[in-house]
């Protein structure tokens, strides 16, 4: 593997052949195929809305703009995320602002959300990261008690599930979706924002296609109502995470495998003698520990996040290579 990847795509034939069927209809941006895949998103999460987008950060995007962010505004989200969690409040004019996570599980740790919040704040954007589930019944508690909007970051997490079989993403306002080619499925590039909240969904659907509303035959009559985006997903992507979506389940399942091989060659290990805050216990210290996932739950397996004793950070580059070597 090169070592500026970390993961690759799973293509098969019938993949392919989703795909050429794209390839011989009459549209390749928009139609059946995009809403037959956003139905289908609605079908396997539980979301009774999804608006599939061009990438992931586009659905941050509009989902922040959906949710009333704008100039001045403050959101609070997790330092451990891809760039665009934070960069998408900042094209909205908003400030991030970031607590701190639960060494334990690598998400976003509720207890330190509320002495961030301030007249300003507007929204919670969790990451459950690598698909392991936030808190999420902690941080809805603390949105509804300051009537702030949550928006998930749910791009490592399709798949994953609470004890109830509730799905990443349709917890709080707004869920958002990354079908880049190293997450559970891809379609090339592209993302979604789920909700089932009727309002939203209309708005993220403005957003996504430049503001304009059609009405009349045929769309004859097109009027801006909104500054918007060209974020649409293109028919052919839509036919491909058709095809992969099928197979979600499956492909967890062998990530779930691989991950049981890593539980025990880690097993046993303590978090480096460290408690939840960070304070020495008494336990022997480690020197590789993986992240614990949340009870009850089922993960995408997105990654296998490990924490590395700093006894080992003079070499973890050296780590690192070999392990893409492996």
């Amino acid at each position: 593997m090169k070592l500026d990847r970390y993961s690759t795509q799973l293509i098969d034939e019938s993949d392919i052949a989703f795909v050429c069927e794209a390839l011989r209809g009459e549209n390749l941006s928009g139609g059946e195929l995009v809403e037959r895949f956003e139905a289908a998103l609605c079908s396997y999460t539980g979301a009774k809305f999804a608006v599939a987008v061009s990438n992931a950060t586009n659905g941050l995007h509009i989902a922040y703009l959906a949710a009333g962010i704008g100039a001045g505004d403050e959101v609070i989200t997790t330092p451990i995320s891809f760039a665009a969690t934070a960069n998408a409040a900042i094209y909205c004019g908003a400030k991030p602002l970031f607590a701190d996570i639960d060494f334990a599980s690598g998400n976003l740790d509720a207890g330190l959300i509320e002495p961030l919040i301030t007249p300003r704040t507007k929204a919670i954007v969790p990451v459950h990261y690598g698909g392991n589930l936030c808190d999420m019944e902690a941080i809805l508690a603390i949105a509804a008690r300051y009537k702030l909007t949550v928006i998930e970051d749910a791009a490592h997490a399709l798949s994953s599930l609470d004890g109830a079989g509730r799905h990443a993403g349709t917890f709080g306002d707004m869920g958002v979706f990354s079908f880049h080619p190293v997450k559970p499925i891809t379609t090339g590039e592209g993302g979604a924002v789920v909700t089932n909240d009727s309002r939203l969904a209309a708005r993220l659907r403005l957003l996504r296609s430049h503001g304009i509303e059609r009405a009349g035959q045929a769309g004859w009559e097109q009027d801006m109502t909104a500054l918007g985006f060209n974020y649409r997903l293109s028919a052919i992507a839509c036919a491909l995470g058709l095809a992969q979506l099928a197979k979600l389940d499956s492909m967890r399942q062998k990530r779930e495998k691989i991950a049981a091989v890593y539980d025990r060659a880690f097993g046993g290990n303590s978090l480096f003698g460290l408690t939840k805050n960070g304070v020495a216990g008494n336990g022997l210290a480690r020197l590789i520990t993986p992240l614990k996932l949340a009870p009850n739950i089922v993960s995408s397996r997105h990654l296998y996040p490990v924490l590395l004793d700093q006894s080992l950070w003079a070499i973890k580059k050296q780590i690192f290579a070999e392990l893409c070597a492996a």
